[in-house]
């Protein structure tokens, strides 16, 4: 009786076994195909993406996009100065109604600068909400022309005719008249006063001047001694100080 027992027992731990071993060859063969199709679908979605190619694509959209940069520019002439196509519009950049300019797209060339004359300057001072006022601004010509405004913020009353608010350009000119051997210094617009006063510095370096003269020009043309605030020979320039815009020139002294 006990023998049977033992057998049946036997028997019965054979067929789990069996059992066991069937299902663990079914779990490989499964993990086999799920792993086969997900390199295959892997393969297949590279291969596309390949063929796409997205990086080719790019560098020709920034290539395309540089090359319409560069004919924007050449269209559009960005980053270039046209004195002569200014000095019609600024002719009369003291205000006084005359021409003072001495011809249409006339200029000319200081003697040891190789400066093209006129030069034109602008700053542009725009009204503060912050201050309840103009903020203040500055004009300069570079390296070659060491000529400056200054204006400090606050200090700016428009002209007659501007609307508290309005944004007020501001222009500088200076002239070169080889005939009389001078630099003549025009502003606009006609009409601004400045408190506290504001800063001119005027380079005559193209004169060549060992004894320097500023005049201030009257609207009937004389010329009248103006005696600067500073004077630097060794630099070429001199300073005054403005509450308006007048002509200035700067010649040989006595």
């Amino acid at each position: 009786m006990g023998f049977q027992v033992w057998y049946h027992d036997c028997l019965d731990l054979g067929v789990i076994t069996n059992q066991n071993r069937i299902y663990n060859e079914m779990l490989r063969r499964f993990i086999l195909i799920t792993t086969t199709v997900a390199l295959g679908y892997l393969f297949i979605s590279f291969s596309a993406c390949t063929q796409n190619d997205p990086l080719s694509s790019s560098e020709e959209t920034y290539e395309q996009i540089a090359k319409d940069d560069d004919r924007t520019q050449e269209d559009s002439g960005l980053n270039t100065i046209d004195d002569d196509s200014n000095s019609d519009t600024n002719s009369d950049s003291d205000g006084d109604g005359n021409d003072d300019s001495e011809g249409e797209n006339e200029s000319n060339t200081g003697e040891d600068t190789g400066l093209a004359f006129p030069l034109i300057g602008s700053t542009t001072c725009h009204y503060s909400s912050e201050i309840n006022n103009y903020l203040g601004g500055k004009i300069e010509f570079g390296t070659n022309n060491k000529s400056k405004f200054t204006l400090a913020d606050s200090a700016l009353t428009p002209p007659a005719g501007f609307s508290v608010g309005d944004s007020v350009t501001i222009t500088m000119r200076i002239d070169y008249d080889p005939d009389k051997g001078e630099l003549i210094y025009s502003f606009g617009p006609h009409g601004c006063q400045f408190s506290p006063r504001a800063e001119l510095k005027l380079d005559y370096g193209a004169l060549n001047l060992d004894s320097p003269q500023l005049y201030y020009i009257e609207e009937s043309g004389n010329y009248v001694e103006q005696e600067p605030d500073q004077v630097d020979i060794n630099k070429s320039w001199l300073k005054i100080r403005i509450d308006h815009f007048s002509r200035y020139a700067v010649a040989w002294g006595e």
